[in-house]
């Protein structure tokens, strides 16, 4: 099994780069909007509305498992909301690449794992049956 990072078509990264920059905006004004004083009410009513605004942003990050005949690709794509790791963890666009590839390759191997346990456990009964 071959796990791989891709690379997606232009007009996605165009249409992604736009989401992003809406997202940017869109941090920049919650971010003013955080700032001063506030009642316990009003910064629950923030929460909200800032977890509001990242559910409608989609995924950061989707693996696609593609089959092929020599076992399946594992590939990943980070989507604009990713954005949000770089607000709330802090991390680099740099770093947030480096561990969707680290989460990426983990996935590949616990898949390779889990299909080499199955093969085992299937020749396993089938030598059962021919005794």
């Amino acid at each position: 099994m071959k796990t791989s990072w891709i690379d997606r078509e232009t007009s996605e990264i165009v249409d992604e780069e736009e989401k992003m920059r809406e997202i940017n905006e869109e941090l920049e004004r919650f971010k003013k909007e955080c700032q001063g004083e506030k009642t316990s009410e009003e910064k629950d009513d923030f929460v909200n509305r800032f977890e509001e605004y990242m559910d409608k942003c989609g995924p950061m990050f989707e693996l696609n498992v593609i089959p092929t005949l020599e076992g399946p690709i594992v590939t990943g794509k980070t989507n604009a909301s990713y954005a949000f790791l770089q607000v709330i963890e802090g991390m680099s666009s740099d770093e947030v690449k480096e561990c969707f590839t680290e989460c990426t390759k983990a996935f590949g191997m616990e898949m390779r794992r889990q299909l080499t346990k199955h093969r085992k456990k299937e020749s396993t009964e089938a030598s059962h049956c021919m005794h």
